[in-house]
């Protein structure tokens, strides 16, 4: 299996792959142009058929719903995670725990 970071963000995406033993395979920006995007995720998927596939993480993001959409078209799975504050600041954590709109 290999592990797909994506970072998100309105121009380019920042992606990291990575394989079982967490060595980078590929580090680069792919820009968020959806022909760009696509024929990125393609190459992810070729080159890791031979790992059993790749699962993409990525940061909840108030944009990323048509990144989503388009990973979960070609059947790829994905996690998404929090990168927000550490819990040692209560009021951050609070504060990230309202939907983007509301902070």
């Amino acid at each position: 299996m290999l592990y797909l970071a994506i970072d998100q963000h309105r121009k380019q995406l920042t992606v990291n792959l990575r394989n079982e033993q967490g060595d980078v395979l590929v580090k680069r920006q792919v820009s968020t142009e959806w022909p760009r995007v696509r024929s990125f995720l393609e190459e992810v998927r070729k080159t890791s058929v031979p790992e059993g596939g790749f699962i993409a993480i990525l940061e909840v993001c108030g944009f990323n719903d048509w990144l989503l959409k388009l990973l979960t078209g070609r059947g790829t799975q994905y996690s998404i995670g929090n990168t927000g504050p550490a819990p040692e600041n209560p009021e951050r954590v609070v504060e990230n725990q309202l939907p983007k709109e509301e902070r």
